[in-house]
């Protein structure tokens, strides 16, 4: 028989302006979702099953529970006594990172979907009144552990949260990539732009605008030109490392070819 393991309560209290309904669904949704981040994380193979409720919607409160189950002893024991006080700890220490009260992590200890769920999840009283505040707690079989934080210090981890999130793409996008898609283009059909084919083109996983190419030695670029077919017609899958700034990628450098293949065969947009 279903055995509940444990309750995650997210409260939001003590705020004065209306929630806007888009803010409401994110925070209960982000409950859910830095749940399984953790899980996933941590590489929990159970079937862990849970059920998301408004617990209490009313004027200057908003409860939110994410209920979990286990089938058996075996499980009750599993969740209830060592992954919920575990998912405890671990979303505080998130947050103190976020805080600036843990120096000992890096960027790079969270994915960008922790951090995105995390800004779900306090997206209302960071849209709200300064003298709001959460209180975030696991229950397990009547032993609470909880934590209370206020309004500026939350505000302060979100904007901590969104900026991760763009400095750890910037990471992502300058570090090696390993067998993607590149097409080459070619901005007219002109004598003059002919002379370029093979120096600029498009990664649509990574970026959808024409970039630069540089290659790692001039073989590279060989093979890509002297194709008997079209070059524009071909897919090239190709190892690269990626120049950016910012948002913006500056620079393709390919330093392998795996495959050429015909674009008709391989699902990439085309480039019109």
């Amino acid at each position: 028989m279903r055995k509940e393991t444990g309750v995650i309560r997210h409260e939001f209290i003590n705020y004065k302006n209306p929630v806007e309904f888009e803010d409401f669904i994110k925070q209960t949704t982000g409950l859910q979702g830095l749940y399984y981040c953790y899980l996933k994380s941590n590489d929990f193979k159970k079937d862990v099953e849970n059920k998301l409720y408004i617990k209490e919607l009313k004027t200057g409160s908003i409860i939110t529970e994410l209920c979990t189950f286990a089938n058996n002893n075996h499980e009750l024991f599993d969740i209830g006594n060592v992954l919920l006080p575990q998912f405890f700890k671990w979303f505080v220490d998130l947050h103190s990172f976020l805080a600036g009260k843990d120096s000992n992590k890096q960027i790079t200890d969270y994915n960008n979907q922790v951090y995105e769920q995390y800004q779900n999840l306090n997206t209302p009283i960071t849209n709200n009144s300064s003298g709001s505040s959460i209180i975030f707690n696991v229950n397990v079989n009547g032993s609470n552990n909880n934590i209370q934080i206020g309004h500026d210090e939350v505000a302060s981890a979100f904007l901590k949260a969104s900026q991760n999130q763009q400095k750890l793409k910037e990471i992502q996008l300058d570090a090696p990539h390993t067998q993607v898609k590149l097409v080459l283009y070619q901005a007219s059909k002109t004598e003059e732009a002919k002379k370029y084919l093979g120096n600029v083109g498009i990664i649509k996983e990574l970026y959808d605008l024409p970039v630069l190419l540089e290659f790692e030695n001039d073989n590279i670029r060989q093979e890509i030109v002297s194709q008997s077919k079209n070059p524009l017609d071909l897919v090239y899958i190709v190892d690269l490392v990626c120049t950016s700034k910012g948002e913006q990628v500056k620079k393709y450098k390919i330093t392998k070819i795996h495959a050429i293949l015909d674009r008709d065969d391989v699902e990439i947009p085309l480039i019109k």
